[in-house]
């Protein structure tokens, strides 16, 4: 459940390093994001360096009251209907793309479908690589329990092994936890509470 230690060091590098601004943003412009809130986005990146996603592929996700946006010609945007795990994927592959793109340290960690896979560090094949894993594995159906403590441990003790830098750094890392329900494994709040003593901000 924890990082490679090579992994884990190229993250620890990463804290100092700007992100890589140009392909971050042409990837944003794609994606029609304006200007300023690119630039926006880029100063947060200085100030958050290092991004752990925990997403939940339990089978409550299965749920059909999910939805996202299909861009369209000429504007022509429209709300798609798909289950919950559907609006998960989509925000989750774009995420990634941008982890790939900018080369932010990001692990993403299926509670259930696959080992914790890590996004945006070492060299350009390496990272795609990541990316294709994650985007074939989130193609699945979930199905299984909801584990969130045990994950929400592994990432305490990742970010434990790099709080020295992200403090020397004024830095902080980011938990983004995205469940539709309870824990299997325990009290979330009671896991939750292990982050208040590191430099750490939880969406």
């Amino acid at each position: 459940q924890r990082w490679h230690p090579r992994l884990l060091m190229a993250a620890r590098e990463a804290t100092g390093q700007p992100p890589n601004a140009a392909p971050m943003r042409s990837y944003l412009k794609r994606k029609d994001w304006p200007k300023g809130l690119i630039e926006a986005l880029l100063k947060d990146i200085n100030r958050v360096p290092v991004r752990f996603f925990v997403i939940d592929d339990s089978g409550s996700m299965n749920a059909k009251d999910g939805s996202f946006v299909e861009k369209g010609k000429g504007g022509s945007d429209k709300i798609v209907t798909t289950t919950r795990w559907g609006e998960l994927s989509q925000a989750m592959s774009f995420h990634a793309s941008l982890a790939h793109a900018a080369g932010i340290p990001c692990e993403f960690r299926l509670l259930n479908g696959a080992d914790p896979c890590v996004i945006g560090i070492g060299n350009k094949s390496e990272s795609e690589d990541s990316l294709k894993f994650l985007q074939m594995v989130m193609e699945e159906p979930p199905a299984g329990q909801t584990p969130l403590c045990a994950h929400i441990s592994a990432v305490v003790t990742n970010i434990r092994a790099m709080e020295e830098t992200l403090r020397d750094n004024n830095q902080r890392a980011a938990v983004i936890i995205a469940t539709d329900g309870e824990a299997s494994d325990g009290d979330v709040a009671a896991a939750l509470t292990q982050l208040a003593h590191f430099p750490a901000i939880l969406v």
